[in-house]
């Protein structure tokens, strides 16, 4: 897409595959559970969500007892002395590695699914193939990185996902409350079908 930006279209480099969603269990976790899918290097900090979190359980600790945060896949020693600094521990689990249905499977359980533009010069035009695949579950998405970026503008058709800036707390708070708020109430509204689709392997 880097290499596009200056056209008038946009090549989309992936797609999620709904082979990928045919047998998948999707059953609803007593946890609101909050999963990074794949490899977090240095230059992929989630510290903004993981800030907002601790704020979130100092402030209302019952309300948010049930949040947990799943990361699956490596995870930069930066971002684990992040979790500990904060004190996350009891609400933070490490997975090295799981299959591919696996992973699958605990995407659609989530409550919310994030992830990181790496931070890094010229990142306006990465787009992983993790956020196709998080698409396709029609979960709640949380992209953390620039809101201007190709990425942020492919989520912003998303009525029940954002893009936040790395240091942007407040934007991060807020949705983050509204999306708890509808998971424990059961008033969730996943996006347009035809929105997904639109991101699917067969249509692109």
């Amino acid at each position: 897409l880097a290499a596009e930006r200056t056209l008038s279209h946009s090549i989309l480099p992936n797609g999620w595959d709904s082979d990928d969603f045919s047998d998948v269990d999707d059953q609803e976790s007593e946890h609101f559970t909050i999963l990074h899918s794949g490899n977090l290097n240095v230059t992929q900090n989630p510290e903004v969500l993981l800030k907002t979190v601790r704020k979130l359980l100092n402030e209302e600790p019952e309300n948010y007892r049930n949040v947990r945060i799943r990361f699956i896949g490596r995870v930069h020693p930066v971002i684990r002395e992040v979790v500990n600094s904060l004190h996350l521990e009891n609400h933070t689990e490490f997975h090295p590695y799981m299959t591919h249905q696996s992973i699958i499977g605990e995407m659609c359980r989530a409550g919310l699914l994030f992830s990181v533009i790496p931070l890094v010069p010229d990142n306006k035009g990465i787009v992983m193939s993790k956020n196709f695949e998080y698409m396709g579950t029609g979960r709640p998405i949380l992209i953390i990185g620039p809101v201007d970026s190709d990425i942020g503008q492919i989520i912003s058709e998303f009525s029940n996902s954002i893009i936040c800036n790395y240091d942007d707390e407040t934007r991060c708070e807020k949705f983050l409350r509204t999306t708890i708020k509808n998971w424990r109430n059961k008033t969730e509204k996943p996006p347009d079908s035809a929105i997904r689709q639109k991101y699917s392997r067969k249509e692109i």
